[in-house]
This record gives C-alpha cells, structure tokens and sequence, in this order.
C-alpha cells in the first residue's frame, strides 16, 4: 500500500513538472513575436506589447483562415464555372456572360472571382506549395496568375524567392 502512495506521488510531481513547464513555455511564446517586429524599440509600456503581440498573432491566425476560405470560394466557382462550361454549347443563354452574372448575383465582382479562381488554381498546378498560396497578398496573387507570369516566376514566387509585384 506505501508503495502505491508513491507511485501515486511520484505521477503527481511528474504531472505538475510538466504542467509547469507547458505552462512557462505558452507564456514565453505568448509573449514573443511571431513576425520577428521589434516592440522593444517602441518604448512603450509592457501591458501594450503584449496586446500588440496578441493582436499580431489574432491577425495571423485569421489571416490564414482567410485564406483557407479563399482557397473553398475558388473551388466553388471553378465547379459552378466547369457546370456553366458543360451547358454552353446547347444554351446560347449559357455563354461565359452567364457564369459573370451568377457571381455577380452573389455579390462578387469581376476582381474577386478571378482571384479566387486564381488562387485556387495555383494550389491545384502547385499542390505542395498549397500553404503558401493560402498565405499570398492578392497582390502577389494577381502578379503570379497574370497570363504573361512565366511558371518558372510562379515557382519563384510561391518558393519565396520573389514577393513584390515589381519582382514578379
């Protein structure tokens, strides 16, 4: 029976070490940047470095979920446009004109589908950099599928050599 105690204490003192050490970490990375930004050149009081850390990673957080939903807009208009495409040919009323006024009845603009047609079809030529397309401006995006933009300026692009439009 002593010995169970043991056990039990020894598994308990483990668990809190860990805990703790869990815990000290999560602060540790709570409060560092995740974009590398010097907030200590900033001067500023360390209650709002910390928001501002905070409001950096939120941003990226959403950001990224952004473009995860970015990239699900893109393969649903690329379906509804394969939808459109297939019915062209017996319905003169199913011409390109018809899938811009669908769209556009969702509410989306010319600029819009076409960059989340675009983006969505980087990921599909490029599927291993499919994290990175997600991560992309639409700037940089526009840049990378403008039908004069070489695949090897994409790879480019989507390996991080080239970022700005000016680059690409």
């Amino acid at each position: 029976m002593a010995e169970n105690r043991l056990k039990n204490r020894k598994k308990t003192s483990h668990e809190e070490s860990a805990h703790q050490a869990i815990s000290t970490m999560t602060n540790h990375e709570l409060r560092m940047s995740i974009i590398g930004f010097d907030y200590d050149e900033l001067n500023i009081s360390s209650e709002d470095k910390e928001l501002l850390i905070s409001c950096e990673k939120e941003l990226s957080f959403q950001g990224k979920q952004l473009g995860n939903i970015s990239f699900i807009v893109g393969e649903n208009l690329f379906k509804a446009k394969q939808i459109f495409k297939k019915y062209a040919d017996r319905n003169l009323e199913s011409d390109p004109q018809t899938f811009v006024n669908w769209y556009s009845k969702l509410g989306l603009s010319k600029d819009q589908a076409y960059l989340f047609l675009g983006r969505y079809n980087l990921v599909i030529s490029f599927p291993e950099y499919k994290e990175r397309v997600i991560s992309l401006s639409d700037r940089t995006i526009k840049e990378a599928i403008n039908k004069k933009t070489p695949d090897e300026v994409k790879k480019k692009v989507l390996e991080g050599q080239l970022s700005t439009g000016k680059e690409i």
